[in-house]
């Protein structure tokens, strides 16, 4: 209950908020008896925390969640069976080297974020996930150089191309 309430915070770009359920949610992974249940919970709760850190500017403590979630990246799929959650990985990373090459002003960190955010894009298409490629990849009214890149759309990366 707790991820599922993290999420819809997530989802509604109510960060802060969701920190306190993923916590909550982590403590309560260790209690589950299921490996595959209690792998994948820890996996969706690393991801999670990583980009709910990443949104509010903790990029410090989102390092340990997001490498957490990428070391797990290859054997959720082959543990789980589900073809979208290697993507989460690939974007909890790659939104954390963004943001951290960003403001450590690191061009080379910076594209290394991009370039697995453009995986990430590219994951969620190729599963069919097309309400997470949505989502990064939708335009917003305000974007003027009308590319549907999310990357785009932060005014902090100027242009993808």
């Amino acid at each position: 209950a707790h991820r599922g309430l993290a999420q819809a915070y997530l989802m509604l770009d109510m960060a802060a908020l969701a920190i306190d359920h993923l916590e909550r949610a982590s403590v309560l992974v260790g209690g589950i008896d299921r490996e595959v249940t209690r792998k994948r919970a820890q996996f969706e709760c690393d991801v999670m925390t990583g980009l709910a850190l990443v949104s509010i500017g903790r990029l410090n403590d989102a390092d340990k969640y997001v490498r957490a979630a990428a070391k797990q990246r290859d054997d959720i799929l082959t543990l789980t069976g589900d073809a979208w959650l290697p993507g989460l990985a690939d974007l909890a990373l790659g939104s954390f080297h963004t943001m951290k090459g960003f403001s450590s002003r690191s061009q080379e960190r910076t594209e290394k974020g991009i370039t697995m955010l453009r995986a990430a894009v590219r994951h969620f298409d190729t599963a069919r996930l097309e309400i997470l490629s949505y989502r990064l990849s939708d335009p917003a009214p305000a974007n003027p150089s009308g590319c549907a890149c999310a990357l785009c759309l932060l005014p902090a990366f100027g242009r993808c191309d």
